[in-house]
């Protein structure tokens, strides 16, 4: 790499035979570490990772400075 910091999940590492704990906290900390650089975005909350085969099911809470919240639910 050109030594510049990459935001988002290491494909290479879904679909290796990782535990899935491992797995899930480096997504959890992927998706804060990015909604820290959303300046709307106060907290992620309500976090779950679902393992489906060599993809992920991922669900959290984005709390918003306004007092809005918004589900995410995706697959990765």
């Amino acid at each position: 790499t050109d030594g510049e910091t990459k935001l988002g999940i290491d494909r290479e590492m879904l679909g290796s035979k990782l535990p899935s704990g491992l797995i899930t906290a480096e997504i959890e900390r992927n998706v804060r570490e990015t909604a820290s650089f959303c300046p709307a975005v106060r907290a992620v909350r309500d976090f779950t990772v679902t393992r489906r085969g060599r993809a992920c099911h991922v669900e959290f809470t984005a709390v918003l400075h306004n007092g809005e919240t918004v589900e995410v639910t995706t697959d990765v």
